[in-house]
């Protein structure tokens, strides 16, 4: 049996094969079709493991992004409560102002009625 190849540059060779090349060996087109086959499902095994390994990827930056997202509105809550105590103490201490400066007006009033 021969065989004809060619290369790239338009080399051609021709070659002799042996026989034990050229004629199919017993269980030759089984052991290959089981071989095919072998191939075949540790291909599907590996597009499987890859899915899952997408899927688990994509699940930890949803989480990250989450717990991210939790820290901030934690973050914003503190800021909140922050600024809610400021307001209140800052209210209290213009409440305390009007307070001591109404008190020094009727002492004052007293003082000017009383004399």
């Amino acid at each position: 049996k021969l065989v004809a190849m060619g290369d790239v540059t338009g080399t051609v060779s021709l070659l002799e094969l042996c026989e034990s090349l050229a004629v199919p060996q017993t269980n030759e087109r089984k052991a290959i079709d089981l071989m095919f086959e072998r191939e075949m499902k540790q291909e599907k095994n590996l597009e499987a493991r890859e899915r899952e390994l997408r899927r688990q990827r994509a699940l930890e930056t949803d989480k990250s992004t989450r717990e991210a997202q939790d820290k901030k509105d934690a973050k914003d809550e503190k800021m909140e409560a922050l600024l809610r105590k400021v307001d209140a103490d800052f209210l209290a201490m213009i409440k305390e102002a009007e307070d001591d400066e109404s008190k020094a007006a009727e002492s004052s009033s007293m003082d000017a009625g009383g004399q």
